[in-house]
């Protein structure tokens, strides 16, 4: 499956940030769009939204269909330090949101809107011949993926465990539901405002 690549899976967990941005409606949205202007309007989204995710000190994973998967590296670590900059980053990683619209109007595609997740808990990584993260797996990112669909489009949601680690700096979040991960096993969602 892999071809002639090395593939290896850590042999411990990071405990980090991991992230969703996910597009939203993109069915109803692309579905009118001829097959190079869906290329086009593929490129300019994952190119703008992985350019800022790497200027806000994360790092993509991978495409996840109609959105993309990252972590924040800095946030396996004990010093809590490493969580002040998470909020900002949201906030930052929607406010590209008009840049990233007015690149689409220039090239006569439809305008977007975008839900972003994140969550904090461990991973497992999966590392080329290079010790690179290639890939995560683990309950927090399906449980990232899961919670982005509580957000309201063009907001920015934690769970739990992020919503504790960045509470200090966080001013204003709401509470905006519950996400059932396992039989008697759940967790509250927040919006930060």
């Amino acid at each position: 499956m892999f071809g002639e690549k090395k593939f290896s899976f850590s042999k411990h967990h990071m405990w980090v940030v991991v992230g969703v941005v996910d597009i939203v409606g993109s069915t109803t949205l692309l579905e009118p769009l001829e097959a190079s202007d869906l290329d086009e309007f593929y490129t300019i989204f994952l190119r703008r939204m992985s350019n800022a995710i790497r200027d806000v000190h994360g790092v993509v994973i991978k495409n996840t269909g109609d959105g993309l998967l990252f972590y924040f590296p800095k946030t396996n670590t004990k010093n809590t330090k490493a969580f002040d900059s998470i909020i900002e980053a949201g906030r930052t990683l929607l406010a590209k949101r008009e840049q990233l619209n007015v690149e689409l109007i220039r090239h006569g595609l439809p305008t977007l809107s975008y839900r972003i997740s994140m969550s904090y808990g461990p991973v497992s990584a999966m590392l080329d011949s290079r010790n690179h993260v290639v890939d995560i797996f683990g309950a927090v990112v399906s449980s990232c993926a899961k919670m982005n669909k509580l957000a309201r489009p063009n907001t920015f949601v934690t769970g739990e465990a992020l919503h504790a680690k960045i509470l200090p700096s966080a001013t204003e979040a709401r509470e905006v539901g519950t996400l059932s991960i396992a039989p008697r096993k759940s967790f509250a969602v927040y919006e930060i405002l």
